[in-house]
Order: C-alpha cells, then sequence, then structure tokens
C-alpha cells in the first residue's frame, strides 16, 4: 500500500470513525453484489461493476489499516488462496 493513502486512510478512519468505515465496507460490498447482479441480467455497463469493484478495493485498504495488517502478511495469505485455487483447477484437468 502506497504511504500517501495509508495516510489518507488514517484521515478517513480519525474523522469518521472505525464503526462507521466498517459499516462502509459493509455497504461497499453490497453495492459491488448489486452491480454485478445487474450486470449479468444487461442491466448496467462493465463500467458500473469496475466503480464498485474501485470503491470495494479502498475500503479493504481502509480495513487492511484498521485491523493493522502488514502488506507482507496479506501478500502471504492471498498467495496460499491463489496456490489454493491452482490446485483446485489441475484436479479439475
Amino acid at each position: 500500500m502506497r504511504e500517501i493513502d495509508k495516510a489518507l486512510y488514517i484521515h478517513a478512519i480519525e474523522k469518521w470513525g472505525k464503526q462507521a468505515q466498517f459499516i462502509m465496507v459493509q455497504e461497499e460490498c453490497m453495492e459491488l453484489i448489486l452491480a454485478v447482479s445487474r450486470y449479468i441480467r444487461d442491466r448496467v455497463a462493465s463500467s458500473a461493476v469496475l466503480e464498485e469493484v474501485a470503491d470495494v478495493s479502498l475500503m479493504i485498504e481502509q480495513l487492511q489499516v484498521i485491523l493493522d495488517i502488514p502488506d507482507k502478511v496479506l501478500d502471504s495469505v492471498r498467495k496460499r488462496k491463489l496456490n489454493r485455487l491452482s490446485r483446485l483447477l489441475s484436479k479439475e484437468e
């Protein structure tokens, strides 16, 4: 995570509080779910989904700050999950 982004997230967390940011994570995830559902039914363009993906991504980084999750730790968990996905895909072939 870029330091400039982290500073902005800290400012947002200090201004609105952790509880409000947790609620925002939920709201942004719901908006992404709705955008994907609408995309599947041809009711919105992929750009609408992209906007929600960006919002969720920003909120995930705020969660990372709130929960004090270092980039290395998150990267390690992501790598483990990707390895699991790779193994699952290999079994299906």
